[in-house]
């Protein structure tokens, strides 16, 4: 009898890398401001283009999107990480 265990992905906290393209984030900036407040009552695509295009040169896709293996989960401000083991989901007991 054998048994198989899957996992869910785990989370950990941001490094400081990641941290960084975060705190860089156009729509972020105090500069900005404004026209982030705007595009909130409007169709957002502004700032949200600008953003993308910050994320993309610093290969940060993780922000929008699972890739390679990570993806920024927004509500609680960590880093889904496929190399790190999460809680147990599913165990199937196989018997042969």
């Amino acid at each position: 009898m054998r048994w198989l265990k899957i996992y869910q992905r785990g989370k950990r906290t941001l490094t400081p890398a990641e941290q960084n393209v975060i705190d860089t984030m156009p729509s972020h900036q105090e500069a900005n401001r404004a026209l982030a407040e705007r595009d909130v009552m409007f169709d957002g695509s502004t700032t949200y283009w600008m953003d993308k295009r910050h994320t993309k040169a610093l290969d940060a896709n993780w922000y929008w999107e699972t890739s390679k293996g990570k993806r920024y989960d927004h509500n609680d401000k960590m880093m889904w990480d496929d190399s790190i083991k999460g809680r147990l989901e599913l165990l199937y007991k196989i018997t042969i």
